[in-house]
């Protein structure tokens, strides 16, 4: 047991289990699954990417992981893997296995996904909600929602039945029964989405109904033994008719008396507590899940939501709130934390920023999991623990640039026995991760190089700072494989430049006229205080991303107005879903006006000759003494193609390739190193 962590390393029952450490992760989504292989997506499985993906965290040292979440009904929709079928018994033995083969014990969450399905594939059946009301909630993807018969309920508590004993065939520690978030069996417990006027429907007692008999059912068919949990919304702050912090204790009270169940998993439902990131509280749950467990007398507790520092989970359980703490996002930064905490190596850890860029925006996008912080991830098979591999050959290898795709590339390389330089012509390393860091929100950005210069450090690369590389630098240093990692310059669109990438009557086909005028900046030069603090400041969104929203929000901070344009339908429209609500937050009380699909046509001196390329009207801003564009970057590749047929390998990575994101930095970086 690790002396700085006496909680999070002590042993704890869970029902019929022992759990080695109280550290877990919870189910969370990572579309690490295959399709229904009749090609009518109207099903799908977890496959063997996820039991990697899960494996390699109890590898790490995870006293328990819940994987999931698996539907137990056919009108859950396809957007999850199936629970329900006999397929999935001998499907699922594999991951239960691989994560037990690791010392860790294993949950599987079970749910109906409820209003809460997501549309997209062959879904023809209705949305099933607890009591429709459009003026709360249309449905899913357009859809309007149906109200569930009470022959409905009570096959789909049959369906959390098979599920659970199928999970428990397929030789699972247990099921997480999931009655939190947006999903049915919250639906039903929360007055806002639950109208109903039969016995389903009013009273908590009522409201709480379905899950009890879901509850009855699934220890019926799993026995006494088999461990049985509920994950449970400690308040869904919807208005009106929200799930207070007391229903939450009056559920968990009943739950514990049931006598069925053997732990709680206490969440919460809203933006500022479950889908939380970037710049926001930490541990925001712990609070109320503090209430819960205070009025539990034997069920053990469990919480989640952005605990990302084991110090931080060390107190929580340390101060009484829970008994179990949650890490996901922290997991899947680094799946090695809980072995490199007891170990003392807390320097070592990879910290989840919470951009949430990998993660959560991955799966709104509907794609399979990545990381900001961690490349490997999703990729566990061949980037996992245990697969980097010594270098057949020890080589000299030169990293020109020390942006985030430099530091891993160096990193990586040194790992396997290289002889790393790495030369950066300023004078700090970091690349645009040294501007975001700037933004009012985003400082948590920061980890991303302060994680790597720790790694740089430790293994030895050799660092030369304010040093530019050229070609007889390279020959200087005679390498044996140079890795370009030079990245990307803001473009700056001047009248004779083609400049608009999906529109072309977006701005003529051209550049800007005026763009060249002193008063003109790009995102870097807010970023940078090169743009001081104008008094009325427009700012073009060409983008769609944080470049432009950054700037913006460091220009809002020190009281500049601000006429915000975007070519696109939204300002930053790309920003992550759950990230809009804090950034609008931030513009409270700002001199900030939107517009939208809205171009520059010229700057002039004082003003900005705009167009509405809706309606074609174009119209004068007056009173301008700042002009920012964000229209992109352009990659800085010469020295790359400089070095062609001069070294005997060449490489480049991350935006002098093309500009991206950090996380695409990282996976070339790890990949490139990798090959050298």
């Amino acid at each position: 047991m690790s002396e700085q962590f006496p909680h999070l390393f002590s042993p704890i029952q869970v029902g019929s289990v022992t759990l080695r450490n109280r550290l877990m992760t919870a189910s969370h989504s990572h579309d690490l699954w295959g399709y229904d292989p009749e090609g009518y997506h109207r099903w799908n499985l977890l496959g063997s990417r996820a039991m990697h993906y899960h494996a390699e965290r109890a590898r790490g040292g995870f006293g328990l992981i819940t994987t999931g979440q698996v539907m137990v009904h056919p009108s859950c929709g396809t957007n999850r893997p199936a629970g329900y079928l006999e397929a999935v018994v001998e499907a699922y033995r594999p991951i239960a296995e691989a994560i037990q083969g690791h010392g860790a014990k294993v949950f599987m969450q079970i749910n109906h996904n409820g209003r809460g399905r997501v549309s997209g594939t062959d879904d023809w059946d209705p949305v099933l909600t607890a009591k429709p009301d459009v003026s709360f909630y249309p449905g899913a993807s357009g859809e309007f929602t149906k109200e569930i018969d009470v022959e409905e309920i009570a096959d789909i508590v049959k369906g959390f039945g098979v599920t659970a004993r199928n999970m428990q065939r397929a030789g699972f520690d247990g099921v997480e029964i999931h009655a939190a978030h947006s999903y049915l069996l919250s639906e039903f417990l929360t007055p806002a989405y639950n109208r109903r006027t039969d016995e389903y429907g009013g009273s908590l007692e009522n409201r709480a109904r379905f899950l009890m008999e879901v509850v009855d059912e699934v220890r019926e068919q799993v026995g006494g033994e088999f461990v049985v949990g509920v994950r449970l919304n400690t308040e869904w702050r919807e208005f009106p008719g929200p799930f207070t912090v007391e229903d939450s204790i009056e559920v968990a009270k009943r739950l514990e008396a049931s006598g069925k169940i053997d732990f709680i998993n206490a969440s919460a439902w809203s933006l500022e507590l479950s889908l939380a990131g970037l710049g926001t509280p930490f541990g925001p749950v712990v609070p109320a899940a503090s209430r819960v467990k205070a009025a539990l007398s034997r069920t053990p507790l469990m919480v989640v939501g952005r605990i990302v520092d084991p110090v931080h989970a060390e107190q929580v359980l340390a101060e009484g709130h829970a008994d179990i703490v949650a890490m996901v996002r922290a997991s899947i930064a680094d799946p090695d934390l809980p072995n490199k905490a007891k170990e003392g190596r807390l320097d070592d850890i990879y910290t989840c920023v919470g951009a949430s860029q990998g993660c959560i925006g991955r799966h709104f996008q509907h794609f399979p999991i990545t990381c900001t912080q961690n490349p490997a991830v999703g990729r566990e098979e061949e980037w996992g623990a245990g697969t980097l591999k010594p270098a057949a050959r020890k080589k000299r290898v030169l990293v020109a640039g020390g942006g985030p795709a430099g530091l891993e590339t160096a990193i990586i390389a040194a790992r396997r026995g290289h002889d790393v330089v790495l030369c950066e012509q300023s004078n700090e390393l970091g690349g645009q991760v040294n501007l975001i860091v700037k933004s009012p929100r985003r400082g948590e950005f920061g980890s991303v190089v302060r994680n790597r210069k720790t790694q740089v450090e430790k293994l030895g690369v050799e660092v030369r700072l304010s040093t530019a590389v050229t070609p007889d630098l390279v020959d200087e240093i005679a390498p044996d494989a140079v890795v370009v990692a030079t990245g990307s310059t803001p473009r700056t669109p001047r009248e004779e430049d083609l400049l608009d990438y999906w529109s072309p009557s977006a701005y003529r086909g051209l550049g800007i006229p005026g763009a060249e005028r002193p008063h003109v900046y790009t995102s870097w030069d807010v970023m940078n205080g090169a743009a001081g603090s104008p008094r009325h400041a427009v700012v073009l969104d060409g983008l769609g991303y944080y470049q432009s929203s950054d700037p913006l929000e460091v220009l809002a901070a020190g009281g500049t107005k601000i006429t915000a344009l975007t070519t696109l339908g939204v300002f930053a429209v790309d920003m992550l879903y759950n990230d809009r609500p804090f950034f609008l937050q931030s513009l409270r009380g700002k001199d900030i006006s939107f517009h939208q699909f809205t171009g520059i046509n010229e700057i002039l001196e004082t003003a900005v000759v705009a167009a509405d390329h809706q309606t074609g009207r174009e119209f004068t801003i007056e009173d301008v003494d700042a002009v920012v564009l964000s229209v992109g970057n352009v990659p800085r590749n010469a020295l790359y193609y400089a070095l062609k047929d001069r070294v005997p390998e060449l490489y480049r990575v991350g935006d002098c390739v093309t500009p991206r994101k950090v996380e695409h930095a990282h996976f070339e970086g790890h990949k490139i190193a990798r090959q050298i």
